[in-house]
């Protein structure tokens, strides 16, 4: 009987002893890893931490902020992902401003040149935020950039520089939050509230749930947790940093409220839509859109090449060294087989995308599309080109021009800005509802997307351009036989309606605001970068976006955030 007693004493002993050791061990790991802490359990003194420079979360609630009045209150946001994404995050920054009644500090946007280089743009550079400030009372200023450290400077130097910066702060805390939809940890808040086992285990130990230690290392920050509308607006910080912000966040929240509906309405038709803060590149976009025929006259159209036909390993047996042959002609004639294998490919993306255009345009244009050219200036055009082929194949048959030739000349037009202005007329006078099409291919492999002549010799460089175009014309044929108006960037640089002007004159507006800096996670320092930035190309996809938010239509193949961001646009024509 005694021995039973003591069986039962050493397994209680023993239950107590797990206990005890998963008090001690497990459970400080879950607090530690966020698993069971309620939002509520972080105090904003616990929470808030000091600054540093080591990160960007940090960074941002560093740099010196432009007050207005002591009772002033910020929100800040980490960027993240490409312009769309930042867009997007601007945007939702704008609603929650408006929610908390605080001054957004917009981090400016960082556009990633190549794998060393990333160039940094003020929004104010772009958008105009005065009628945002006027109408709905949100104020946004730009998050100005430290300085660059110099390439010379040593350490000794920038430490220095970086305890000047700290001692010149505004203020010496902020707030890091964590927005999350994760709504279990919330569903246990209430649980843990009412009493668990858990809960009753931490109170017979001495551990109170509600005194979650948090270390405040200079290389570890926490980050509050926020699950509602009605927490963030409660928050007495002066600066609130957000990890990261998205379109899902609040968005019941905000979409019940009528000054919200107001809000969002402008900010997808009128406000923030159109990033025609740099005048040149504005110019150049309406200068396009005239071309066109105007505002309203033309539909826009992007295919992203390097999507649909992605340059990957598939394509590496074509170029490898155990594939080749020793001598130059085997080597020749496997690069030509690759590049015939590729402009196929291409062929084959372009009839696709005008499958997918005829699918997704509205019927009355579709109808349009499909019906035969009536008799107009356009229909004869269409005839002198059919002429003009079917000689071509007679010259085939006949050995005079050589059959692999062929397919590039009987596509190359007579004409092109005949075309289109045949095209314009006949929109004008015979049909409303035909589709001209502004067409812009997005392919990493040819970021240019006009010939590239040096000048030196007249005539290499005129060769050049018709061996461009020739190869154009041949990649476009598909989609030239089910619309016959498309056009794209290359005709307005040679018809000199674009030229470099507008890239350079941006850039020299810039040059006073932005910041071109190495890509390196590794350091803690902004380094200035010596690589030499082709604006053309860095600013052409906002030139597409100013464009094709000025048509009637849209269409995008594959779809993107960019159909969102021009559909935007197109909302805001009429208002």
């Amino acid at each position: 009987m005694l021995r039973r007693i003591h069986r039962a004493i050493g397994g209680l002993a023993l239950l107590v002893l797990v206990g005890l050791i998963i008090s001690m061990t497990i459970i400080p790991r879950l607090h530690h890893n966020n698993i069971i802490i309620p939002p509520s359990s972080l105090s904003s003194s616990t929470s808030r931490v000091p600054n540093h420079l080591n990160d960007e979360a940090s960074f941002f609630a560093t740099t010196p902020l432009l007050y207005t009045s002591s009772n002033e209150r910020f929100l800040s946001y980490s960027r993240h992902g490409d312009y769309f994404e930042q867009h997007e995050s601007l945007r939702m920054a704008v609603r929650l401003a408006y929610e908390t009644n605080r001054t957004i500090v917009a981090p400016p946007l960082r556009l990633v040149y190549n794998y060393n280089t990333s160039i940094h743009i003020p929004w104010s550079k772009l958008f105009d935020f005065n009628p945002l400030e006027k109408t709905f009372g949100i104020r946004i200023i730009d998050r100005p950039l430290p300085p660059p450290t110099s390439l010379s400077m040593t350490e000794e130097e920038v430490q220095v520089e970086r305890q000047e910066r700290e001692e010149k702060l505004p203020i010496g805390f902020y707030e890091r939050i964590e927005i999350t939809h994760n709504t279990r940890l919330q569903q246990q808040k209430t649980t843990n509230g009412n009493g668990s086992m858990l809960q009753w285990f931490q109170t017979i130990i001495g551990i109170n749930k509600n005194e979650t230690t948090v270390t405040t290392s200079t290389s570890v920050t926490r980050a509050r947790r926020i699950f509602a509308l009605k927490e963030l607006k409660e928050m007495q910080s002066t600066f609130v940093h957000c990890s990261g912000l998205g379109t899902w966040m609040f968005r019941k929240s905000l979409d019940a409220k009528d000054t919200q509906a107001q809000l969002n309405l402008a900010l997808t038709t009128t406000m923030l839509t159109r990033p025609e803060g740099l005048l040149p590149m504005t110019q150049a976009s309406h200068a396009v859109v005239q071309e066109l025929g105007g505002m309203g006259q033309f539909s826009g159209l992007t295919i992203h090449m390097d999507r649909m036909v992605p340059h990957g390993q598939a394509d590496e047996w074509l170029f490898a060294n155990n594939n080749t042959n020793s001598d130059e002609q085997g080597q020749t004639y496997n690069v030509t087989a690759a590049k015939m294998l590729m402009e196929q490919r291409q062929k084959d993306a372009m009839k696709d995308a005008a499958l997918e255009l005829f699918s997704s345009m509205p019927i009355n244009q579709a109808v349009s599309a499909a019906l035969p050219i009536q008799a107009s200036p356009l229909r004869d055009y269409l005839d002198e080109q059919k002429i003009r082929d079917q000689q071509r194949k007679q010259q085939v048959l006949s050995g005079t021009v050589p059959a692999e030739e062929m397919d590039q000349q009987t596509s190359l037009s007579l004409d092109r800005r005949r075309l289109l202005d045949v095209c314009k007329d006949y929109r004008k006078n015979v049909d409303p509802r035909f589709p001209v099409v502004y067409m812009m291919v997005q392919d990493d492999s040819n970021n240019k997307n006009k010939v590239a002549v040096d000048g030196t010799n007249l005539e290499v460089d005129m060769e050049q351009q018709s061996m461009g175009q020739e190869k154009d014309m041949s990649i476009l044929k598909p989609i030239l036989e089910y619309f016959p108006c498309v056009f794209y960037k290359k005709d307005m640089y040679q018809w000199d309606i674009l030229d470099a002007s507008w890239a350079i004159e941006s850039q020299l507006d810039l040059s006073e605001h932005i910041q071109i800096q190495e890509n390196n996670i590794d350091s803690e320092v902004q380094v200035p970068s010596t690589q030499v930035i082709d604006f053309e190309q860095l600013l052409a996809p906002l030139l597409d976006l100013l464009i094709s938010g000025q048509g009637y239509s849209f269409f995008e193949v594959p779809p993107s955030p960019l159909t969102r961001a021009v559909l935007w646009q197109l909302g805001g024509n009429d208002k």
